[in-house]
C-alpha cells in the first residue's frame, strides 16, 4: 500500500471515531436531560405557593371534559387543568395531595384550598352532581 493510501485510511477512520465520540456524547446529554430534575409546572407551584384553586384532571382522549371545561367558563370559575396523559407530572402531583393516580378518572374537579386538597369530584358524569359541588363550594 502506498503513504497515500494508508494516510487516506487513517483520516477516514478517525472521521468514523469522531463521529461516533460525537453521537455518544448527543445521547448522553440527552439521557441527562431528559431524567433530569423536573420543571415545576404552574400546578405545583400553586401548591407550594398554598394557593387556594379549582383543578381539573382531564385527559386528551376525554369527551366530557371538553363540556366541563365549558361549564366551568359558563360558570365564571376559574381553573387549572391537569392533564392526565402527562403520566409523571400527573403522578407526582395527584401523590403529594394524597391520591392514588389509578384511581382518578378525567374529567375530575379538584378544590384546593391553602395548598391543600379541600374537597373533589371524581369523574363528573351528569350536571346534578356538576351543580351540587359548584353550588357547595363557589356560589353563595
Amino acid at each position: 500500500m502506498k503513504d497515500e493510501e494508508l494516510v487516506k485510511l487513517r483520516n477516514e477512520f478517525l472521521i468514523k471515531v469522531g463521529i461516533g465520540i460525537l453521537v455518544v456524547i448527543l445521547f448522553s446529554l440527552m439521557v441527562i436531560l431528559v431524567s433530569g430534575p423536573r420543571r415545576t409546572n404552574s400546578i405545583q407551584k400553586k401548591i407550594n405557593n398554598k394557593e387556594t384553586f379549582v383543578m381539573l384532571y382531564t385527559d386528551n382522549s376525554c369527551d366530557t371534559c371538553k363540556d366541563i371545561k365549558k361549564r366551568l367558563k359558563e360558570d365564571g370559575i376559574e381553573y387549572s387543568e391537569l392533564n392526565g396523559s402527562k403520566v409523571y407530572e400527573t403522578t407526582d402531583i395527584l401523590t403529594g395531595l394524597g391520591l392514588d393516580r389509578d384511581k382518578v378518572i378525567a374529567p375530575s374537579i379538584f378544590y384546593i384550598v391553602d395548598g391543600e386538597l379541600y374537597s373533589y369530584l371524581i369523574e363528573v358524569k351528569d350536571v346534578q352532581t356538576y351543580n351540587s359541588f359548584i353550588s357547595t363550594y363557589f356560589k353563595e
